[in-house]
C-alpha cells in the first residue's frame, strides 16, 4: 500500500515531495500507525491519535527501541517544521520543497540556519529523510511484527489461563512446567518483561513446530536468564525476526546444540545475521575480545625447535655426513608445549 502511494507521485516531484515521498512524513505516520494496529488491541496506552504521543508510548512499552524512537521523533519534527514554513509563505497547502535558491535560502533561515542556509537545509533534509526511510523499512519488514499480527485477538499478551490453554493445544508435554517458565519470563513491569511478553506468543508457536517444545522453552529461559540484562540481546530478538526464529530452532533441536550454546550464550548474536557480519556489533567489544582469544588459541602453533649446535641458525644441508661407521644416537625431539602454553601463548589474529 505504501509503494502504491509513492508510485502515484509524478516522477518530476518524487525527489521534492516532503510528505508522500520516500523518507517523508507519511513514512513516520505509516510506521507508527502500523505498530498501533498490531499492538494497540491489547495495550490501551498505544491508542493515541497523535503521532508523537503514540511514538512515545511505543518506546515506553518496548515495541520500538528508544534510540529509533528518538530519531523518528527528531526527524518528524524537522520535516513538519519544513512543511509548515513552506505552506505559510504563500498560504497554500503544498508539500513540495521549492527549487529556487531564493526560496530555499528563506526557508533555511526561517529554520535558524544562518550560515550557508541552502546547503545546510538540503543536507539536513536528506539526512532526516534517509533515517526515516531506514527505520520505516526496519519496522515494516520486521518478521516478528507480521507474526504477531497473525495471532488471534487476545493472544498478543499471555494471561495464565490463556497460556495454559495454548500450551495444551500446542502439544507441550508438561504444561505446568512450561507455564512456570512463562511466568518467570513475562512477569514484572520492567522493559525486559514487556519485550518478552511481546515475543513469547510467537516463540511458543516456533517451539511447537519442533521435536521437543518443552526443551526449547526451558533452554530459552536459561539463555534469557544469562543474557536478559545485556543491552543487545532483547533488541536483537525484537528487531531481527531471523534471530528469534533461528534461536527457537537451535534451542529445540536436541541436547547437543543447546548445551554448546549454554557454554557461550553470547553466540546468540551470530543467529541474527546470515553471513555473521553483524554479530560483533551486536555482542559488543567484550565478546569480540574473548572470541579473538579463543580463535587465536585454536590457530596457535608450537614454537619451532632450536637448530643443532654449530649450524648458527642456518641450514646444515651443506655439511658432509659423518665418516664414522658407528651409528649415531637419534637426537631427542624438542618437548611438545604443554596444554596451558598451547592455550595461553601468543595467538595469530582471528580472521573475520
Amino acid at each position: 500500500m505504501r509503494r502504491r502511494v509513492v508510485e502515484t507521485i509524478p516522477a518530476a516531484e518524487v525527489d521534492r515531495q516532503l510528505k508522500l515521498g520516500p523518507g517523508g512524513l507519511r513514512d513516520v505516520e505509516f510506521a507508527v500507525q502500523l505498530l498501533q494496529l498490531v499492538h494497540g488491541r491489547a495495550d490501551a496506552s498505544l491508542r493515541s491519535g497523535t503521532t508523537l504521543d503514540a511514538l512515545k508510548a511505543l518506546a515506553a512499552g518496548g515495541y520500538v527501541g528508544r534510540a529509533d524512537a528518538a530519531q523518528l521523533d527528531e526527524a518528524y519534527r524537522f520535516l513538519r517544521s519544513m512543511e509548515h514554513r513552506i505552506q505559510l509563505h504563500r498560504l497554500r497547502r503544498t508539500h513540495l520543497v521549492p527549487e529556487d535558491d531564493g526560496d530555499l535560502r528563506r526557508l533555511g533561515r526561517s529554520l535558524g540556519m544562518r550560515t550557508d542556509p541552502v546547503t545546510t537545509l538540503l543536507r539536513e533534509w536528506r539526512r532526516h529523510a534517509s533515517v526515516v526511510r531506514r527505520l520505516h523499512e526496519k519496522l515494516f519488514y520486521r518478521p516478528l511484527l507480521d507474526a504477531v499480527a497473525q495471532l488471534a485477538p487476545g493472544e498478543a499478551r499471555l494471561s495464565a489461563e490463556a497460556a495454559r490453554e495454548r500450551l495444551v493445544a500446542l502439544g507441550y508435554a508438561d504444561p505446568a512446567a512450561a507455564l512456570r517458565h512463562l511466568e518467570a519470563l513475562a512477569s514484572g513491569v520492567s522493559r525486559k518483561a514487556a519485550i518478552q511478553r511481546t515475543l513469547l506468543p510467537v516463540l511458543l508457536g516456533w517451539f511447537a513446530d519442533s521435536a521437543d517444545p518443552d526443551a526449547g522453552l526451558l533452554n530459552f529461559r536459561k539463555v534469557s536468564d544469562a543474557l536478559g540484562k545485556t543491552p543487545w540481546y532483547l533488541r536483537l530478538l525484537r528487531d531481527e525476526g531471523a534471530a528469534a526464529e533461528n534461536l527457537a530452532r537451535v534451542l529445540s533441536a536436541g541436547r547437543l546444540a543447546p548445551d554448546l550454546l549454554m557454554r557461550a550464550p553470547e553466540a546468540v548474536a551470530l543467529l541474527g545475521d546470515g553471513d555473521g557480519g553483524g554479530w560483533r556489533r551486536a555482542a559488543g567489544p567484550s565478546w569480540s575480545r574473548r572470541s579473538s582469544r579463543r580463535c587465536g588459541a585454536r590457530t596457535a602453533r608450537p614454537r619451532p625447535s632450536r637448530p643443532p649446535a654449530g649450524c648458527g641458525g642456518g641450514s646444515c644441508s651443506a655439511r658432509p655426513p659423518p665418516t664414522s661407521s658407528a651409528p649415531t644416537a637419534p637426537r631427542p625431539s624438542p618437548p611438545r608445549p604443554t596444554r596451558a602454553r598451547w592455550w595461553t601463548g601468543s595467538a595469530a589474529p582471528c580472521r573475520t
